[in-house]
């Protein structure tokens, strides 16, 4: 069952990559959305 699991991550993950600029936006926002995260989970605690 997991393997079918990353399989279709995978798939996903090739839909996300145009031959643009978009995996580089999308690794920023991904790091800027981690870092809020990290923050807010400190201000919780």
């Amino acid at each position: 069952m997991g393997s079918s699991k990353s399989s279709s991550k995978h798939q996903a993950r090739q839909q996300l990559q145009p031959t643009t600029k978009l995996p580089f936006h999308i690794g920023k926002i991904y790091k800027e959305m981690s870092l809020q995260f990290a923050c807010s989970k400190e201000i919780q605690e």
